[in-house]
């Protein structure tokens, strides 16, 4: 009895195996998709930010 209550309270190698590790952002699951959209858009609003400032410094 003392050996099966011992062994139901090992963690299960398989168990640790197969849990959902989150991709490489700050631990947080995206998709791929919409990860690198969201950076797609920031660097254009940046650009066209940079561009507008270049605009108004030449005038």
């Amino acid at each position: 009895m003392f050996n099966e209550l011992h062994s139901m309270n090992q963690p299960n190698k398989n168990d640790e195996a197969n849990t959902t590790t989150p991709n490489n952002n700050n631990g947080v699951l995206v998709s791929g998709s919409d990860h690198s959209t969201n950076i797609e858009i920031l660097y254009l609003q940046q650009n066209s930010a940079n561009t507008a400032y270049l605009k108004q410094s030449m005038e």
